[in-house]
């Protein structure tokens, strides 16, 4: 019922992020069972749910120890998404750094040909294509909905001089991510178009405050607003490395940033 009243039903295609802690620790349960629950709902109508199961990517020069991907890693987007990883139903798309997990009906077709070939959120297309959602469980502050994929559309990665150095190692060649996300840490300025458009849900799922929002009117609202202004996310915070070191624009700072790693690492 909680996630009806966020319209999300067990036919859907969904992205799920989910917070275990804030969702609400299930007594005597192990990690499985948080799966269980979401396959119990959308199995009953041939739905599919799916999570973000992403890896490291090293910043190399040198192409030294860089981190191996063959779609066994562990993510580090999540204990939900590790939890996804170990069921036997799971089924994971190929990309070196931004791949997903789905289980489902419809989660083989929807992870095919995810791989190093496809941009980094190519995915969050495929959800669009399937009219899909996202659904954001117990999250803290503002998290984005489907804004990096409108930054990939519009190009925006091309203002970034890091993404020549963005490198996973695989099992035959060094895969090189040429097409990085810019800042996460002001989503919340699209908050009021999402409210003043009425396309934000809003709601509880066990005891985790949760929003769901239509993956498609996302990325219309974003795309209006980012094509406009490409600046718009762009964050004050002197401690941003995207926003402040790793843009053209701002690679004069590499050097002072470089000195400032190594005295504080002296002085740790």
């Amino acid at each position: 019922k909680q996630l009806e009243e966020l319209q999300i039903y067990p036919s859907d295609t969904v992205l799920i992020n989910l917070n275990i802690e804030k969702f609400g620790l299930l007594e005597g349960c192990n990690r499985s069972d948080y799966v269980n629950i979401f396959k119990e709902y959308f199995s009953s109508a041939g739905g599919t749910f799916i999570a973000l199961a992403f890896t490291p990517v090293a910043v190399s020069i040198t192409n030294r120890g860089l981190p191996y991907f063959n779609g066994t890693q562990k993510a580090y987007s999540g204990a939900f998404a590790n939890a996804m990883l170990k069921d036997y139903k799971y089924h994971r798309s190929g990309h070196p750094s931004n791949s997903v997990v789905a289980i489902g009906d419809g989660a083989a077709d929807f992870v095919a040909n995810l791989d190093e070939n496809r941009g980094a959120y190519d995915f969050c297309r495929r959800l669009i294509k399937e009219d899909g959602k996202v659904l954001l469980i117990g999250m803290n502050n503002y998290p984005g909905f489907i804004t990096h994929l409108v930054e990939q559309d519009l190009k925006l990665y091309r203002q970034y001089w890091i993404r020549f150095f963005l490198k996973v190692q695989l099992k035959d060649k060094i895969f090189k991510r040429l097409d990085p996300g810019g800042c996460s840490q002001t989503f919340d300025r699209l908050y009021p178009e999402y409210i003043k458009h009425e396309i934000l849900r809003v709601g509880r799922v066990n005891q985790g405050y949760s929003l769901a929002v239509s993956a498609k009117q996302a990325y219309d609202i974003d795309y209006k607003i980012l094509s406009k202004n490409p600046d718009f996310l762009r964050c004050h915070d002197s401690e941003c490395t995207t926003c402040h070191v790793f843009r053209w624009k701002t690679i004069h700072r590499v050097p002072f940033f470089v000195f400032r790693k190594l005295v504080k690492r002296i002085f740790k």
